[in-house]
């Protein structure tokens, strides 16, 4: 898999409470991401 690196600027409130959930939020944005480009027409 041929892969690429972006990064994003949150607020520090909901940053903080991301940290505190058990939660792969790089994951969680990974699998978003994918399965919204499949959905668009391009």
């Amino acid at each position: 898999m041929d892969s690429t690196i972006i990064s994003i600027r949150i607020p520090r409130e909901p940053k903080g409470k991301m940290k505190k959930t058990n939660i792969n939020w790089s994951d969680e944005i990974r699998k978003f991401i994918e399965k919204r480009s499949e959905t668009m027409n391009y």
